[in-house]
Formats: structure tokens, C-alpha cells, sequence
């Protein structure tokens, strides 16, 4: 049946044969208007209809199955036999992108442009790997995935994990310097003085028993002289030396302070595996005996972590702390020397040796004051020297 349109509202009827060339009336917007005459009515194209009906196929791939010649195409040109199956490698499926320069990525590979460290140790196979955004393109190659698998979730080994958990400790570390310079030279000034009261032969014992004189036809009248007995007591070298006593024990008690916060950032800068942790530097001093060799060990290790903080790299780094065993030493030959001096005084045999071993105790004290100020110089520098790199 041929199709007409209103030519108002553009709505479509379907008239039979017979309504053609005549006048009708659109039953929406009432518009009259005649139709086309038969012959001028639109027909199908069966032609097109058809052809529009008709699909195009489409090329099969051949990529899984051979296109091999057959038998007796391959007789018509002397050869016999079965031909193997042939792939078609254009018909693969493309492969994944690979980096735009793989070979340009200086964390798997270092061409030989840049300037070789020698500082460093060689890694191991089981060192962390950074892994940046260049890395992530050039782990999206299939050949390095494997990489990837166990060493892409490893953090840098010299970023800082968090760096609002590194602590101030650097004024802290001067502070210390600074008293322990300050306790050091009155050590030092006390033994000159001792000395020197030595080589005049003053004895302090005889200089308080001469302040005190004792009436013989009275013994219970004893008549004192404060001023040569407290001149007697407490020497020029004494009074300094309790002045040096002063000083170092404040600047031991901010010594624990800087110890726990030293080694607290070790594990900020990337460290790993300490053995000592904050809380324990701080009271493994004040284990009898004990003090003399825990509190060294965990300074060395928290030395060792500050000059190479990568992960557990630290534990590799061959460096000598001099100073630990040297504090040690000192500490005990200083407590040797004094107890040795007051038994020979309990003893009476000789005043002078009593002098000088009170001397070799205070230039140990002021030995191992200076050890304590060395260790933390370097420690100081070695953390931040890697904190601002």
C-alpha cells in the first residue's frame, strides 16, 4: 500500500490503491490536501531492499590455523609431501606498550654517563628497589614483570618515611657540646692545681690537722681555725673539680634525652632492624655494670644507622666508633684510680702516690666527658647530613 504524509503534521497514512489522485483530510490537524497520482506514488526499490538485505562477511583471522598449500598444488611444482602448518604473525593480537625508552632508566641500568660512586657497596640481590613513576612505565613491559612482583611495594631506601617524625636534635647536641666543653676544662684545671699542690709538697690531711688544735693540759679544750680548715678541706682544685661534677651531670642527664631521640630518627631517615629502640637507650645506663658496654653497643648501632639509614644497609657499613671503648675504659680506670687512692690513704703508706692517683682519676673523668662530646658531634652530623641530602 503506498504511504502518504500530511504536509501540515508531517503524519503518515497508508492508502490503498484507489485514494490515490484524490483529495483527503488529515484526521489530526484537519489539513485537506491531495494526494500523488499512482503513477507518481513511491514504490520499492527491490533491487535496493535487496541489496541493503545482503551482508558483507567478514575476513575470518587466520592466526590459529594454518594456511598450508594443498597436495597437489605442491606436485605442479616438483615438490611432495606434507607442508607444516604456517601461522600468520600479522594476525596476532598486539602486544602490551612497552616503555617509550627502556633502556633510558637509570635505576635498572646505568649507561656509563653519569659519575661513578665508589662509596657504596655493591647491593645484594635482597636490596630494596625504588620504584617511581619511571620505573612503573618500565615495569609495564612484559619481560620485567617478574621484577616487579617482588620488589615494586619496597620503599626508597634514602627518602624519609615520614618526615614530621624526624626530631630537633641538632641545638640539643650543641647544648650538650657546649657543657661538656664547659665540665671538661674544670677537669682539667683541677688536675693542674692537684699537681701543682704536689710538686709544693702540701698535704691536704696535715693542713686539717693543723687547723685543729688540741690544749694538752686540757684535752676537752679544742680550739679550730675555720678559715685554714676550710682553706684545708676544700682546695682550689677541689672546688673546681666539684664545679666540672656540676656540668657533667646535667650534661648527662640531656645525654639520655639526645640518645632516644637520636635513635627514634634513624627510623624516620629509613632505618631498619635496630636491636636498640628509644626508650632502651635511655635505660640500659642505669644497669649496674651493664652500663659500661649496653649504652656503647646501642650508640654505635644508632652512629652506623644515621651514616647509611636504607633499610637494614647499615648493618654492612664497616666504620670504627673510637670512642665507645675509649668512654668505657676511662670510666672504669677513673673509678680504679679512686678507690686505689683511698685505700692507701685508709692505709697511711703514702700520701703523694694517694695525690696522683686523685689526678689520673680526673683526667679520666675529663677523657671520658670528651668521648661523650665527640660521639655526639658525630652523630649530629651524620644524621643530618643525610636529612638535607
Amino acid at each position: 500500500m503506498p504511504v502518504v504524509g500530511c504536509p501540515k503534521c508531517k503524519k503518515k497514512y497508508k492508502l490503498s490503491d484507489e485514494m490515490l489522485g484524490k483529495t483527503v483530510q488529515c484526521s489530526d490537524c484537519k489539513t485537506k490536501f491531495k494526494t500523488a497520482a499512482a503513477s507518481e506514488a513511491k514504490k520499492p526499490d527491490v533491487a535496493k531492499a535487496a541489496k541493503g538485505k545482503r551482508r558483507k562477511k567478514k575476513p575470518t583471522a587466520t592466526g590459529g590455523k594454518p594456511t598450508g598449500a594443498s597436495e597437489a598444488s605442491l606436485k605442479d611444482v616438483g615438490l611432495s609431501g606434507k607442508m607444516g602448518p604456517q601461522f600468520d604473525l600479522f594476525s596476532q593480537p598486539i602486544p602490551d606498550k612497552r616503555a617509550p625508552n627502556p633502556l633510558g632508566n637509570y635505576v635498572l641500568e646505568d649507561p656509563g654517563f653519569g659519575e661513578v660512586n665508589l662509596d657504596d657497596e655493591v647491593e645484594d640481590e635482597n636490596d630494596d628497589v625504588e620504584v617511581n613513576d619511571d620505573m612503573k612505565q618500565l615495569l609495564a613491559n612484559p619481560a620485567l614483570k617478574s621484577l616487579a612482583n617482588g620488589k615494586s611495594k619496597k620503599k626508597s631506601s634514602r627518602s624519609i618515611a615520614k618526615s614530621s617524625d624526624f626530631k630537633e636534635i641538632r641545638l640539643l647536641g650543641y647544648f650538650i657540646m657546649g657543657l661538656g666543653s664547659l665540665a671538661l676544662l674544670c677537669y682539667l684545671a683541677s688536675a693542674v692545681f692537684d699537681a701543682m699542690d704536689i710538686f709544693q709538697g702540701v698535704n691536704p690531711a696535715a693542713e686539717v690537722a693543723n687547723a685543729v688544735t688540741i690544749d694538752p693540759d686540757n684535752p676537752d679544750e679544742v680550739s679550730i681555725d675555720a678559715e685554714a680548715l676550710i682553706e684545708a678541706a676544700f682546695p682550689t682544685g677541689f672546688v673546681i673539680w666539684l664545679v666540672g661534677l656540676g656540668f657533667s651531670v646535667i650534661t648527662y642527664i640531656l645525654v639520655f634525652i639526645y640518645w632516644g631521640m637520636a635513635n627514634a630518627n634513624t627510623t624516620a631517615l629509613g632505618a631498619k632492624g635496630q636491636s636498640y629502640t628509644p626508650l632502651w637507650m635511655v635505660l640500659s645506663w642505669f644497669i649496674p655494670l651493664a652500663h659500661l658496654l649496653w649504652p656503647m653497643q646501642g650508640i654505635t648501632e644508632t652512629y652506623k644507622a644515621s651514616k647509611r639509614p636504607s633499610g637494614k644497609k647499615w648493618q654492612k657499613l664497616k666504620v670504627t666508633l673510637w670512642q665507645a671503648p675509649v668512654w668505657t675504659i676511662a670510666v672504669i680506670a677513673s673509678f680504679a684510680c679512686f678507690f686505689a687512692a683511698m685505700r692507701i690513704e685508709s692505709q697511711g703508706v703514702s700520701t703523694s702516690t694517694s695525690q696522683w692517683l686523685g689526678v689520673a682519676s680526673t683526667l679520666m673523668v675529663a677523657l671520658s666527658v670528651f668521648c661523650i662530646i665527640s660521639i655526639v658531634m658525630s652523630v649530629t652530623k651524620a644524621q643530618y647530613d643525610n636529612f638535607e641530602s
